[in-house]
């Protein structure tokens, strides 16, 4: 009883009355050491901290397989597996060295390793959001260029009429129209610019370079900073109360250490704050990346206002030898893994069990081929951050179109030898700029299919094949292989734009029901 007074009034003086020191560990109270002046940890401490990081592993451990094993479906190549790979380094790195202290005890917790996680957070909390929104305002201006470039041409209502319109002079002007503002012909300034800019920041070595810097420029600020206060404030330390931010004892934050945190994080958050506010002026993506980049920067305002409420007000500040206030952070980390990774993968996991890849491919093609239809479905495509499938499929039916015209051309009565070598070597030129626009890695309108590189050399053969030997005309079906998987991607997004937009939702069910009334005539 008298020890228990001794503490309560002596050795931990800054305890408030109500403290529950049945709860403390009897070796942390006999253990009167410089850090007898604080209050110490209850056992809740330790417990909890390490029930709440066996749960976090667990999350980790699940975003993670869901980032390697999803990587490609759409809603994680929309959000960049780089930049959610870094994101979730730098998650388990601050989630990791806030909870081991905690398990570990803030009294044999090297300090050096605490004062670095308050030099890090920043650029750990903060960075991989501001990367993220810089990637979502490029998206949205790429993609807006590239829906822009098809709206101004109007994609032909019927394959089997283009045909037989071929034989007009007056079709033959529209192809040419079409030809001129193809997608696969013009690539505008802009969007090369901003397709390379996007490519930079999904870069692995980008990210890797950029956090190296980040850590080397922060890590010296505190070099500097620990020199500087051992050399000139040891008598006086500001951002440890009891030790050297450089010391390899326990030690316990400061006000100075809060404030010096609440800068480093203030600056990367006001840059943040003002790429929230430029994409408050773009579209919604059909991903909700802008709508979990906002939702994600308020959750960050409210814990940090509630982290710096419970660590520096007096009445507050001795709740967190109970449950840490250290927690928010924690929190602020699993609701981030839950949102950018764990939420989108799941998601997609979902979408693949109700979407039927044996979809009849004429209903997508009546999409297509009805201009109001058309628009709506460029317009999603285009927020979905793909609209490469549209823009492939609008290319392949001009291409057919001009082997059909070169075909007719051929064996008509008539045949004039010069039109059909100028048209010939348009449709090499045209053939071979599908290849560098679509099929090539890191091109503007790359396609999402598997094993790219191997169908583009087939298909680089076949071409070479018809370029030196003229009696190897370029087929129809040149292209249908890779249309296939093309459109498979593509009747994804128009499965997702079913569930939203109730125009293509009535259009399918109006489809469905007159191919149903089809197969019973017959």
């Amino acid at each position: 009883m008298n020890e228990t007074f001794l503490y309560n009034n002596t050795a931990f003086s800054s305890c408030p009355s109500w403290f529950p020191y049945h709860l403390v560990d009897p070796s942390t109270l006999s253990n009167n050491n410089t850090l007898d002046m604080e209050c110490p940890d209850t056992i809740l401490v330790p417990i909890t901290s390490g029930i709440l990081y066996g749960s976090y592993l667990i999350l980790f451990l699940i975003c993670l397989i869901f980032l390697i094993w999803k990587r490609k479906a759409s809603t994680i190549k929309a959000r960049s597996p780089v930049i959610l790979s870094f994101g979730l380094v730098a998650n388990f790195t601050l989630v990791s060295l806030a909870l081991i202290r905690c398990i570990v005890g803030k009294t044999d917790f090297p300090c050096f390793l605490f004062s670095i996680f308050y030099f890090i957070l920043g650029p750990c909390f903060v960075v991989p959001s501001i990367i993220r929104g810089i990637e979502l305002i490029i998206q949205y201006k790429v993609n807006l260029l590239r829906a822009k470039s098809i709206s101004r041409c109007n994609l032909s209502n019927n394959y089997s009429t283009q045909v037989q319109d071929v034989k007009s002079d007056v079709v033959s002007e529209k192809t040419e129209t079409q030809s001129e503002c193809g997608t696969s012909y013009k690539e505008t300034r802009s969007v090369r610019v901003l397709t390379t800019l996007n490519r930079i920041l999904q870069s692995a070595i980008f990210h890797l370079c950029f956090t190296l810097f980040l850590l080397i420029f922060h890590l010296g600020i505190w070099l500097c900073s620990g020199l500087i206060e051992d050399g000139f404030y040891s008598k006086h330390r500001f951002f440890m109360t009891n030790a050297s931010i450089l010391s390899v004892g326990g030690c316990y934050s400061s006000t100075g250490s809060s404030i010096a945190m609440a800068v480093f994080v203030g600056l990367y958050f006001i840059i943040d704050l003002i790429i929230n506010i430029i994409c408050l002026t773009i579209d919604n993506d059909t991903f909700n990346i802008k709508i979990g980049n906002l939702g994600m920067t308020v959750v960050r305002i409210l814990c940090g206002i509630f982290y710096l409420v419970f660590s520096q007000v007096p009445v507050l500040r001795s709740t967190g030898r109970i449950i840490p206030s250290i927690y928010v952070f924690i929190l602020n980390c699993i609701v981030e893994l839950i949102v950018t990774i764990l939420i989108p993968s799941i998601k997609d996991c979902i979408d693949k069990m109700k979407y039927q890849s044996k979809y009849n491919q004429s209903e997508i093609e009546c999409v297509l081929n009805d201009q109001k239809l058309f628009n709506i479905l460029i317009d999603f495509s285009r927020r979905s951050y793909s609209p490469e499938s549209v823009l492939f499929y609008k290319d392949i039916q001009h291409y057919k179109q001009l082997v059909a015209k070169l075909e007719m051309m051929e064996n008509g009565a008539f045949q004039h030898v010069e039109s059909i070598k100028n048209l010939r070597v348009k449709i090499t030129r045209f053939v071979q700029n599908i290849v560098h626009v679509y099929l090539c890695e890191g091109s503007v309108n790359e396609l999402n299919i598997p094993n790219l590189k191997m169908k583009k050399l087939e298909l680089t053969n076949k071409i070479a094949a018809c370029i030196e030997f003229e009696s190897n005309r370029f087929t129809r079906d040149l292209f249908d292989s890779i249309l296939v998987e093309s459109m498979l991607t593509l009747m994804e997004v128009y499965h997702r734009l079913k569930q939203q937009n109730p125009t293509i939702r009535q259009f399918s069910l109006h489809w469905k029901n007159d191919q149903d009334k089809l197969n019973n005539s017959l």
